[in-house]
């Protein structure tokens, strides 16, 4: 259900729109939807999606919160604007605010005039220097439960958010929710991978007093050549595997920068104790 306040009389009208600006709002929809199953890192997924739907909207701020683990607050996970950098280092109380509102009934929002709305939050611009005249909101939601909003702000040519703004958000919300919580269950998976073949590896090292720790130099050697030779995140996460360091074997997808430096941290081990 689309929920709407301050809307004025004319936005009840058929609206003049750009012949592209449909178009472009679904090819945002196709963009976001590619986002799903991709191997991009949290930051990198929601920075994409906040910025694409920023960009197609035409606002003038945008941001994505997600609710913390007790539910209490939101955290700023990515904002775009001119209060970016303190915005991320805030927290909203969830109960709270334009985003309070949607997180609370689970429904979007439009505001076209904050000052005539009693649930803008105006702590935020006061903190900013950032002045909201306008917001539009949508929950993310995955089985029935809301696990942030995503927000945009002002804009850039003063006009108001319609319908048809707020509809093309919500579908934005609801394919990023489910891209969110891939990413967050895949990263889950791969952190406890992780642990458990560290755990086998310092458990054999440890067998000999002489190669303790041996296993966890070898992958500390290895992340630094691999960072000095800007390795994205994906191929830095093949070298931290102790596992296929000892063993040679890497996806056939790692890099040719990535085999180099596996290949020289392994020699780094014949001589390290």
């Amino acid at each position: 259900m689309v929920i709407s306040v301050n809307q004025p009389e004319s936005s009840t009208k058929q609206i003049n729109r750009e012949p592209g600006d449909q178009k472009s709002k679904l090819n945002l929809l196709y963009e976001v939807g590619k986002k799903i199953g991709s191997d991009l890192t949290l930051p990198q997924l929601v920075n994409q999606i906040v910025q694409m739907t920023q960009r197609t909207l035409r606002a003038s701020a945008s941001s994505l919160l997600l609710l913390n683990e007790t539910k209490q607050e939101l955290l700023f996970e990515v904002a775009e604007g001119e209060a970016c950098d303190t915005l991320k280092q805030m927290k909203l109380d969830a109960g709270s605010g334009v985003a309070g509102w949607v997180v609370r009934h689970g429904k979007p929002l439009i505001v076209n005039d904050v000052k005539k709305d009693t649930s803008f939050n105006k702590n935020v611009d006061a903190v900013t220097g950032f002045v909201t005249r306008s917001i539009m909101c949508a929950p993310l939601m995955v089985h029935d439960e809301i696990i942030g909003v995503i927000e945009v702000l002002n804009k850039a040519d003063g006009s108001d958010f319609d319908e048809q703004d707020l509809e093309a958000l919500v579908s934005v919300a609801s394919t990023a929710a489910i891209s969110i919580e891939n990413t967050r269950l895949n990263q889950s998976v791969v952190d406890s991978y992780k642990g458990t073949i560290s755990a086998l590896a310092a458990a054999i090292d440890a067998k000999d007093p002489y190669t303790c720790g041996h296993s966890q130099r070898v992958t500390a050697y290895a992340l630094l050549g691999g960072m000095s030779m800007s390795l994205p995140q994906r191929e830095l996460d093949v070298l931290e595997d102790p596992e296929m360091l000892r063993a040679g074997f890497y996806p056939s997808t790692a890099s040719s920068q990535t085999r180099a430096a596996a290949k020289a941290a392994r020699r780094i081990r014949l001589v390290l104790p």
